[in-house]
């Protein structure tokens, strides 16, 4: 298996303002012989991407797993997670309440 830490741009794909970019670990069989299917791992609990690739515990590598049946393995943090960047979560919460404030305000 071989594996490839990239950063992906998420800029403009949710409400939240700044440059961001979530984190991936694209793991690739060792062998390709043809077209492949592409897997998606997004762990939860605050776990990070590094979740599906334990290598101290034999045989505990879910990605290794898949790689082994000829997916292509995508682990990926999601926003506030891992290495993904860390936004200010407030800041798009405090625009929407006053938003919809706003809204209702304008409806009365």
């Amino acid at each position: 298996m071989r594996s490839y830490d990239l950063k992906v741009g998420v800029t403009g794909a949710t409400d939240l303002s700044g440059e961001l970019s979530a984190a991936v670990t694209v793991h690739v069989p060792d062998r390709i012989d043809g077209p492949l299917s592409v897997l998606f791992g997004f762990p939860g609990g605050g776990f990070g991407r590094r979740y599906y690739d334990i290598r101290r515990l034999p045989g505990y590598s879910q990605a290794e797993y898949h790689t082994t049946q000829g997916f292509v393995f995508v682990a990926c943090d999601q926003l506030g997670v891992g290495d993904s960047d860390h936004p200010d979560l407030r800041e798009p919460r405090r625009r929407r309440a006053c938003d919809g404030r706003e809204r209702r305000r304008r409806a009365a």
